[in-house]
């Protein structure tokens, strides 16, 4: 019977809405989407954001969204944290963490 057929992991049945609405037809969605979320920044933070923006945009090589900006951050971030801990430091308070991004900045000055 067709409906006890094994289908691989990746393969799902379509349903009559998928035809209708087209989604089909369209691409499988890029595996690292975008979510949007709210984020409070200081005053100092928004106007830093600002100038990056507009320092990253101040050329014709192409545009910068100040999304990518703040998610470039949290890649760094995440990044100093993993490599404190391959040195053997636990990185648990903001503090800890800004002060160790500092440390380390004032080594390469």
């Amino acid at each position: 019977m067709a409906s006890e057929r094994q289908r691989p992991q990746s393969e799902r049945r379509f349903r009559a809405v998928d035809v209708l609405t087209g989604t089909i037809d369209r691409a499988e969605a890029p595996r690292r989407a975008r979510k949007q979320i709210s984020a409070y920044l200081y005053p100092e933070q928004v106007r830093s954001l600002g100038e990056l923006h507009a320092r990253l945009n101040s050329t014709a090589d192409g545009h910068v969204e100040k999304s990518e900006i703040v998610g470039l951050a949290l890649d760094l971030l995440a990044a100093l944290v993993a490599a404190a801990e391959r040195e053997g430091l636990t990185l648990t308070t903001l503090d800890a963490t800004r002060a160790r991004g500092e440390t380390i900045i004032g080594k390469n000055e």
